[in-house]
């Protein structure tokens, strides 16, 4: 996921912004390199959220204090 975050969406809105001018198209992608970027950080972070509250961790974390 590190690899998808720092080789490919921070470099496509990075590239976006050095490149952009006032033209829609390129204010067009880099909105949408933004929002890309956006939903892929939320996904991740929701994943770990979800695996948290998970009893599975939950469970685990009671057994790490008990040690």
């Amino acid at each position: 996921s590190r690899t998808i975050l720092e080789q490919y969406l921070k470099r496509a809105v990075d590239l976006s912004e050095l490149n952009s001018c006032n033209e829609e198209k390129n204010m067009a992608r880099q909105c949408q390199a933004n929002f890309q970027l956006a939903h892929y950080a939320d996904t991740l972070f929701r994943g770990c959220e979800e695996r948290l509250c998970s009893s599975e961790w939950q469970a685990a974390m009671r057994l790490r204090r008990h040690k």
